[in-house]
């Protein structure tokens, strides 16, 4: 048997409510708070990965010359 369906072993998208309580998965409910902090998290890293390449290209354009 694969892991898959050791770790979801229900045949719909939607988990039954045992599930969702046995294993503390997301049950949909919108939090706008908790979106909001999921939002600026990936909001911080896509500016240090913005930040990380401008500094590649900047460190490659001085070993060039």
């Amino acid at each position: 048997m694969e892991l898959e369906y050791k770790l979801y072993p229900w045949k719909t998208d939607t988990p039954p409510e045992w599930a969702i309580e046995r294993y503390n998965l997301d049950h949909n409910i919108f939090d706008e708070y908790e979106n909001h902090i999921h939002y600026d998290w990936i909001k911080s890293h896509d500016e240090k990965i913005d930040r990380l390449q401008s500094e590649m290209i900047y460190v490659l354009s001085k070993i060039k010359k």
